[in-house]
């Protein structure tokens, strides 16, 4: 299978699983100098440069989207238009306008659209699926989920407070994947209907609260934020 990633950051690293997973990585790009000169190296077969639209006319059968959240889903589109499957390392969509132009390329290409959401695999999701499954809690009507990032006040304030970092540009709100993908995972539904807020509107970055129609007719309650002064990075 021959691969191409776009962001060389996390990219280089899920490049490397590719080659270790047999797949050929034939072409990168960054607008980084330096992390194209670092994958120059470590992808010495790859082809690398600054412009993602190159891989465009690369013969690939995949590629993985490694760059900015913010920035996936207009490459998404074009990949998927140009009959290459896609997977995205995080959330593609910054506004509902980007998720419609999104499912809809997809449900026209013959390429697939994947999302590399890791925490429908931490092990209490799978257990919680295999109940469903199984039904041995019987259908799920509420379900809720928190996740909070443990880090100290001043690394959060320099993450979602910087509008260079795209922690710091997108909506509080959109940031939702590892409390909602779980809850979709092991219900098999999809959302027909949200209902966001910020904790505190004084500070309405650093935590949200969303309120989730599934379509199975139950209802998700979700929060997600830091958790600060934790030692921990994660918790789910």
């Amino acid at each position: 299978m021959r691969v191409g990633v776009v962001g060389l950051g996390m990219g280089l690293y899920l490049a490397t699983w590719c080659r270790r997973l047999g797949m050929e990585v034939v072409a990168a790009c960054d607008r980084d100098p330096a992390r194209r000169a670092a994958a120059a190296v470590h992808l010495s077969s790859a082809a690398v440069f600054e412009d993602w639209r190159v891989l465009l006319e690369y013969d690939l059968d995949g590629v993985v989207l490694a760059n900015d959240f913010d920035e996936h889903a207009p490459l998404a589109v074009a990949f998927l238009d140009r009959g290459i499957h896609v997977l995205s390392e995080s959330a593609a969509c910054a506004d509902e306008r980007q998720a419609i132009a999104l499912l809809a390329a997809e449900r026209r290409s013959a390429a697939t659209y994947s999302f590399a959401e890791n925490y429908v695999f931490h092990p209490h999701v799978q257990l919680l699926r295999k109940a469903v499954e199984a039904r041995e809690i019987g259908r799920v009507t509420l379900v809720e989920a928190d996740y909070l990032h443990a880090m100290s006040p001043d690394d959060v304030s320099s993450l979602i407070g910087d509008p260079n970092h795209w922690r710091g540009r997108i909506e509080p709100t959109a940031y939702c994947t590892h409390t909602l993908s779980p809850i979709l995972a092991l219900t098999g539904e999809l959302p027909t209907e949200v209902t966001a807020f910020p904790v505190d509107t004084t500070d309405s970055r650093s935590a949200v609260v969303m309120v989730v129609r599934l379509s199975g007719g139950g209802l998700a309650v979700t929060r997600h934020g830091f958790l600060q002064g934790e030692p921990d990075s994660h918790w789910s």
